[in-house]
């Protein structure tokens, strides 16, 4: 299973435009706006992709520093990304789907409160169902799971501490 765009896209947008304590009116506004808040802060992303038939993946991503850090296949890889190319996508990516989002139960993630928003998302005919998970301390996503025809990838996010690895350019 390939990872794609629209799924970690559409996986961070359910957690996306909450702010601490307080949801947006419509659900998938709070997703898009809480993925537009993650973007601006360096984060990592720890990903396991399982297919309907194989093993599971695991992949690490870091945001930090104008780059995007990926850990696949036993090796660190790095490409140029801004903020701003960022939100130019997930902007492209909310216009050219068709979404329907809601607010779920909240619920704990590590013992921390976090607002849960769901997406059922269709993308050119390629279906997913999404949570995202979304601090209410912070209004940033802190786990995402999206479900499509291939399998499942189920991500978690963390703030603290994000760098570079260690010898990468």
């Amino acid at each position: 299973m390939k990872p794609s765009l629209s799924a970690a896209v559409i996986a961070g947008m359910a957690a996306a435009s909450i702010s601490a304590g307080a949801r947006a009116a419509d659900p998938c506004d709070a997703i898009f706006n809480a993925m537009v808040a993650q973007v601006k802060v360096p984060f990592a992303v720890q990903a396991t992709q399982t297919p309907v038939n194989g093993p599971a993946q695991k992949m690490e991503t870091r945001i930090v520093g104008g780059k995007s850090y990926f850990f696949v296949q036993g090796q660190w890889h790095a490409e140029p990304v801004t903020p701003d190319q960022m939100i130019a996508d997930l902007t492209e990516e909310k216009n050219s789907v068709k979404q329907t989002c809601s607010a779920a139960a909240d619920e704990p993630v590590d013992g921390k409160p976090a607002a849960v928003y769901e997406a059922h998302i269709d993308n050119q005919g390629e279906r997913s169902d999404n949570r995202l998970w979304v601090s209410k301390a912070t209004g940033l996503p802190v786990k995402s799971e999206a479900r499509m025809r291939e399998g499942t990838i189920t991500q978690t996010f963390r703030y603290d501490g994000v760098e570079a690895p260690a010898g990468v350019r």
